[in-house]
């Protein structure tokens, strides 16, 4: 069945290249190829049109049109413009469709009053930039209770906190303990000094030694001389140097926020590791930070967070007895 119908094809492509092009070029077509409303390719022969062949002898055939753009049909005598017409507009069509099969009155108005659609009132917040503090400072309570972060008075006077009235603008930087005011007394630590005992005065009394009823028999000059030694008064009594006022014991201060002890900042990460492995072999939880030094960074070794501040000194004393007198509590 396709065999014949290619054998169709080739007979109506050969009786169309015998035949002149359908329709004709038009007058003054100057091209010297044409091709015709059935896509057949001709080329001027003297003062006519012959079929352009492929090499099988078949007529090319399949192009579009030459004057498909520019003519309505083979007898047009004027040309179409090479610009299209413009599209029609959209809400024309439409109303042209939704009219067709309307009633009377169905364009009438609402009676129902038309509701005004007033403009939104300008907002008077400023550039979010502007209030990005404020704005994360006012919802810093509101998320703390939702993670169920709050700590309670007891927790806050533990960790050395007690309640500040005028505590408002640092309401929010205090964690666990908002609108509190750290403790002096409770943030210091007291190294102890040995203050030195002043030495006790004592004085002798004078033992001044009754003498001798005399008597009528002579003394042996031993005897007078026991006698003048006994009645002589003992040496004036010497007064003791004032005691010097002890030194005041140094105290030190802690911050309030404190929560590790720095043992020490180095710039070998090997001896980092050696430290860090040292305090967790003592029991104490270990944390690292970063720090620019005069020769370059600086990795700096912690032991902590520690829960309150009975357990950070406790920390910090031990550490300063066991091999790093130079800890500190950040």
């Amino acid at each position: 069945m396709i065999g014949q119908w290619r054998v169709l094809a080739m007979l109506l492509l050969g009786g169309a290249a015998q035949a002149a092009p359908v329709p004709p070029p038009p007058d003054g077509f100057s091209g010297a190829q044409y091709i015709d409303g059935q896509g057949c390719v001709f080329t001027r022969d003297g003062g006519g049109w012959a079929p352009r062949m492929d090499g099988t002898g078949q007529a090319l055939c399949g192009f579009p049109p030459s004057m498909d753009v520019r003519r309505t049909d083979p007898a047009a005598d004027r040309a179409l413009p090479l610009t299209p017409p413009p599209a029609p507009d959209i809400e024309t069509v439409l109303m042209e469709e939704l009219s067709r099969n309307l009633g009377a009155g169905e364009w009438n108005a609402d009676p129902r009053p038309v509701d005004a659609r007033a403009e939104p009132a300008p907002s008077r917040r400023t550039d979010p930039m502007q209030t990005a503090l404020q704005d994360a400072l006012a919802a810093a309570p509101a998320v703390r209770d939702a993670a169920g972060l709050s700590g309670s008075a007891e927790l806050c006077a533990r960790l050395g906190y007690r309640p500040d009235p005028d505590g408002t603008a640092q309401g929010s930087t205090l964690g666990l303990c908002p609108g509190m005011r750290a403790e002096p007394a409770i943030a210091t630590l007291t190294t102890g000094v040995r203050l030195p005992v002043a030495p006790a005065v004592q004085s002798r009394p004078s033992a001044a030694v009754p003498a001798k009823p005399a008597t009528a028999r002579a003394t042996p000059p031993a005897a007078s001389a026991t006698v003048s030694r006994d009645r002589r008064t003992a040496p004036a009594e010497t007064p003791s140097p004032a005691p010097v006022p002890a030194k005041a014991p140094d105290v030190e201060m802690i911050p309030a926020s404190a929560r590790y002890v720095q043992v020490g900042a180095y710039a070998d990460d090997e001896n980092a590791m050696i430290v860090l492995r040292a305090l967790a072999a003592r029991g104490y939880p270990t944390g690292q930070g970063r720090a620019a030094g005069e020769n370059g960074p600086l990795r700096l070794v912690m032991a902590g967070p520690f829960a309150d501040r009975q357990a950070l000194i406790a920390a910090l004393n031990d550490l300063r007895r066991n091999g790093y007198p130079r800890a500190v509590a950040r």
